[in-house]
């Protein structure tokens, strides 16, 4: 019989936040609504609004058709308001159509049939003071919590201040103000106009030209805002000298910022399972100009510490509506790192990005015991498998994630959602010990398939061929990907799109759809197919060695009910560790017995975000019990 042991800081993790399953698009659903954000509706009531569409109703029917369509989807717990400008005045000698700004609905709760009412009232009239507006509208929200601003026009402002100005003193006085734009059949300098608003408020553009996309933008943006994009954890900053460095405790999710170029701070990290191997990962998804920080672990002794790991710095623009920073260590297993009691973690702005300094980042450090069978575990797969042809099903509707921390789960089948010009929907699968993951999407115009592991690494080099015709080119164009099965000792590959997949847990894939510039012949949303496969049998895992005197968490392992003696995650016996250790068969993480740096595990490429790497530990813990 086995010995059933867990470390209860790595069951520590289990407490943090997986990613969330979305697969209702509903705004209704109130654990999908965030009560702390808020969004502030800066509504166009000029006269142009009048002008008819395309479907023969005008700008007006559409912009009040896209309203209550939205507002009766909002739950009683979302935070919105309606602003409108030039419902009052008109003519530009009139000095008051400069200033005609009304707010029609106060930001709050439970306000659905006051935004209704005024929908329906919606009559435009004069002339174009958005600057005034947008203004206006920054001092309509709240003080705290995630706050949007989302102007909806159909021309370019003719009325001082200059709403690109106003955007940019707005997210200068808060980080935490978003503004966005939809553009209704705009174009030339009316259309850069809103852009530039939507650029400098960190906010995103859409265009619309009927009432179906201007429905589906406003539905979009409404659903973003009422999502949290913030980073989240206990705040906590390190410090210039080593010796004086605050703790971090694997399992906790961390808030810190990043200091001012060429600034340094530490942290320290304290082993809780001898032979470890640590990871830190810090990730922010705030627009920054370039990579804001590098963090790397170190040994020794204060005045002569020696890098003690590998570490990798990256800016993934996985589309332009998510653009994210990611640092990733991880510790090296020689002796002289991997023996230690503890390690210091330096976080460095080396770069010097604008916009980096006083970034709150997320950090997360993560403890991975070491392996006490890594002689008889299977080698590196040498090569992703081949392409599976899956029966067509019929397309389960979904919306897709919007940030790597928060992202629904997907398993085999045949899924739909509908994507804008410039976004990107964000999901992810869960791997075992194994298992492959293959991804496909059908789009009618131009997109990117990206798949991350669950340490951030970019899984490329596995673009498919579908039955063996290169489908880059072909509308609809088809993107796929097909990974490796995940294997413990992939890590020890070099072969891109192998080493990424050594551990299990939750491989998350970013759809971009790309800008709509100039000509586009799709403006609007169009609905993207994609077929995913979870493939192959469980197989078995490495058996993690863990002290003396750790004990399991119940809720960590539980029993199988027709095998009690087994469990879920059982640990490797004192005896097996014991003979491991006689035959040199005990190794930390990531190496075959004092290996070098490339050996380690992976350094992640790309993306990372919380929920994704310790759901990545989640999964990691479920081993199967060996015969």
């Amino acid at each position: 019989m086995r010995t059933r042991r867990r470390s209860l800081i790595i069951a520590t993790l289990l407490g943090l936040a997986f990613p969330t399953s979305l697969l209702a698009p509903a705004l209704a659903d109130a654990e999908a609504t965030d009560a702390d954000s808020q969004l502030m509706i800066v509504l166009d009531s000029s006269g142009s609004m009048l002008e008819e569409t395309a479907d023969g109703n005008t700008r007006a029917d559409a912009a009040t058709a896209a309203l209550l369509d939205v507002v009766d989807a909002l739950g009683n717990s979302a935070q919105v308001g309606l602003r409108q400008f030039g419902a009052t005045a008109t003519g530009m000698d009139n000095p008051e159509s400069c200033t005609d700004s009304q707010l029609t609905v106060p930001l709050g709760t439970d306000n659905r049939d006051a935004l209704r009412a005024a929908a329906r009232a919606y009559e435009p009239y004069g002339e174009t003071p958005l600057g005034h507006a947008l203004s206006e509208a920054g001092g309509d929200l709240g003080e705290s919590g995630q706050r949007s601003i989302l102007v909806i026009s159909d021309g370019e402002a003719n009325c001082e201040p200059d709403p690109c100005e106003v955007a940019q003193d707005l997210a200068a006085q808060d980080i935490e103000t978003q503004i966005h734009a939809i553009g209704f059949q705009v174009t030339g300098e009316a259309r850069d106009a809103l852009l530039c608003i939507a650029d400098a408020g960190g906010g995103q553009y859409y265009d619309a030209s009927d009432t179906d996309s201007l429905t589906a933008a406003l539905q979009r943006v409404t659903f973003r805002a009422m999502r949290s994009f913030e980073v989240s954890g206990e705040e906590i900053e390190g410090t210039p000298d080593t010796s004086v460095a605050p703790t971090l405790t694997a399992g906790t999710r961390y808030l810190t910022p990043i200091p001012a170029e060429g600034d340094v701070r530490h942290f320290r990290i304290e082993r809780e399972i001898p032979g470890s191997q640590l990871w830190a990962s810090l990730s922010s998804e705030r627009e920054s100009i370039g990579i804001p920080a590098s963090i790397e672990f170190l040994g020794g002794a204060a005045g002569d510490w020696e890098r003690c790991g590998n570490d990798l710095s990256t800016s993934s623009n996985v589309s332009s509506s998510l653009q994210v920073h990611t640092a990733i260590a991880s510790s090296d297993p020689e002796p002289e790192c991997s023996t230690t009691d503890s390690l210091i973690l330096k976080l460095e702005n080396f770069f010097g990005a604008e916009g980096a300094e006083g970034l709150l980042s997320e950090l997360t450090i993560i403890e991975e015991p070491p392996v006490a069978n890594l002689a008889v575990l299977p080698g590196a797969v040498e090569e992703p498998e081949a392409w599976v042809d899956v029966a067509s099903a019929d397309a389960t509707q979904i919306l897709g994630g919007v940030s790597l921390a928060e992202n629904p789960e997907v398993t085999t089948g045949t899924y739909a959602f509908d994507l804008l010009p410039g976004e990107s929907a964000l999901f992810h699968s869960m791997l075992d010990w194994g298992q492959s993951l293959q991804v496909r999407t059908s789009l009618n115009d131009y997109s990117d398939l990206t798949l991350f592991s669950p340490t951030g690494d970019s899984v490329t080099g596995h673009s498919i061929d579908v039955n063996g015709v290169d489908t880059s080119s072909q509308d609809p164009r088809i993107e796929g990907y097909r990974t490796a099965p995940v294997n413990y000792r992939n890590r020890e590959s070099n072969a891109t799109g192998v080493k990424e997949l050594a551990l299990p847990g939750a491989y998350t894939f970013a759809i971009a759809r790309n800008e709509c510039i100039g000509s586009c012949s799709e403006p609007g949303p169009i609905t993207v197919t994609m077929d995913v496969l979870v493939d192959g049998e469980v197989a078995e895992g490495p058996g993690y060695l863990l002290p003396e005197g750790v004990e399991t968490s119940e809720a960590l392992a539980p029993e199988d009910p027709e095998n009690p003696e087994a469990g879920d995650g059982d640990g490797v016996s004192d005896g097996d560790a014991a003979a491991a250790e006689e035959q040199g068969d005990v190794s930390s993480s990531g190496t075959t017995g004092g290996g070098s740096g490339s050996a380690v595990l992976p350094v992640a490429l790309g993306v990372v975000g919380a929920g994704v790497l310790l759901a990545g530990i989640w999964a990691l813990l479920r081993r199967r019990p060996t015969a």
